[in-house]
């Protein structure tokens, strides 16, 4: 925790007072602070809207005390349920997923020593949050049928969008980390020291959020760019905090009704969520530096965002461009150095037409269309 230089301040200390944190992020303080902060927005917070699900997902899971079941929520008539989702990076680790051959057993029960850390963690947060039902998507989308996948995928915007929160596993690399940690340098909440005149001064940490939020192996996870996106909430499950992000603020343990505004704008970059037609490309430049398993994807796991966009803008989607802003948005430039990593990138299989972003795996430079309109203006004439 970076303080000012030692001279200007030791001379004055006369008090310095903390606010500990549990040393666990499991702590009864931390799962009150989620559940808390999740009820306050969704009462309280004017640009949050309500969480009222809209619609159930084909499939949730039923989590009681000590096990959990599937539901197919159609057969099942329960409605339209409150319900959590999980974000987690796969990993190389084999999880156990839903398939074909087990979609009936996990009807009756799922069992529980058979699930990651990371699941079980999910399991103990729903509950904690007074929820009866979660999201995962290796046990919510049968993974060996093809036809099951291309259709709930096209669903992820429904999917995260109606949930009451998102629950970032934002700290695990696979499922064997699980969401919770034992604290190291930050199980002092919040510091703050008294001058011998009398002042009070809070010292804020520096980078905290850049080193647990912002570079943590989620963020890096593509298809974790579309589940924080379309979320109205989200529980980030970091290396030392929790952290709780919607569209009104964010927050953390220590400042469980939101950071302090000028920390907030300095160590926080925003994340992109505005729909206009000119976030497109700030939202596409985002997305881009995350990584995907399959670069196939590409497309597939940015289209729950490409729907919302569709809804508010009213055009035609094609292939990652909107029609109205094609010739700005065809002047896209990859930041791939060399004729190497291109041509190596476009031999992957098929993903787009080569005149789209998406066709090149990799980020790209700034913004659609800059050195474009620096040089002509585009002019529409009607030829009789």
């Amino acid at each position: 925790m970076p303080l000012a230089k030692k001279k200007y301040i030791e001379p004055k200390f006369s008090k310095v007072q903390y606010a500990k944190l549990d040393d666990s992020t499991s702590g009864e303080s931390a799962l009150i602070f989620a559940k808390n902060w999740v009820q306050h927005c969704t009462r309280t917070h004017t640009r949050c809207p309500p969480s009222y699900p809209k619609r159930a997902p084909t499939r949730l899971l039923k989590v009681h005390n000590d096990a959990c079941q599937l539901y197919t929520t159609q057969e099942t008539q329960i409605g339209y349920p409150y319900y959590a989702t999980l974000s987690h990076c796969w990993g190389k680790i084999n999880l156990f997923k839903l398939t074909r051959d087990n979609i009936e057993s996990l009807h009756e029960d799922i069992p529980i020593e058979k699930l990651c850390k990371t699941f079980k963690d999910a399991l103990l947060v729903t509950r904690s949050l007074e929820l009866e039902y979660l999201w995962i998507d290796s046990l919510c989308i049968i993974q060996d049928d093809d036809d099951d996948w291309d259709r709930e995928s096209t669903l992820m915007a429904e999917v995260y969008g109606n949930a009451t929160v998102n629950i970032a596993a934002s700290q695990a690399g696979d499922g064997t980390f699980g969401l919770f940690v034992e604290r190291t340098g930050y199980k002092v909440g919040r510091k703050y020291f008294e001058t011998s005149g009398g002042d009070i001064y809070e010292l804020i940490p520096k980078h905290m959020a850049e080193t647990f939020l912002v570079v943590s192996p989620l963020s890096k996870r593509a298809w974790a760019f579309q589940e924080r996106y379309l979320a109205q909430r989200t529980l980030h499950f970091t290396a030392e905090q929790i952290f709780a992000e919607c569209n009104q603020h964010i927050a953390c343990e220590a400042w469980p009704r939101g950071v302090p505004e000028t920390w907030e704008h300095r160590e926080f970059p925003k994340f992109p969520k505005g729909l206009h037609k000119k976030d497109w490309t700030r939202t596409v430049y985002h997305y881009l530096e995350g990584q995907l398993t399959y670069p196939k994807d590409i497309l597939v796991a940015l289209s729950g965002v490409a729907r919302q966009f569709q809804e508010r803008l009213q055009d035609q989607y094609v292939a990652g461009l909107w029609m109205k802003q094609l010739p700005w948005q065809l002047c896209w430039r990859s930041k791939l150095s060399n004729r190497y990593s291109l041509q190596s990138t476009l031999e992957l299989p098929y993903r787009a037409p080569s005149w789209s972003w998406a066709s090149i795996y990799g980020p790209l430079h700034g913004g659609f269309g800059r050195q474009m309109m620096s040089l002509i203006n585009l002019t529409a004439t009607t030829v009789l």
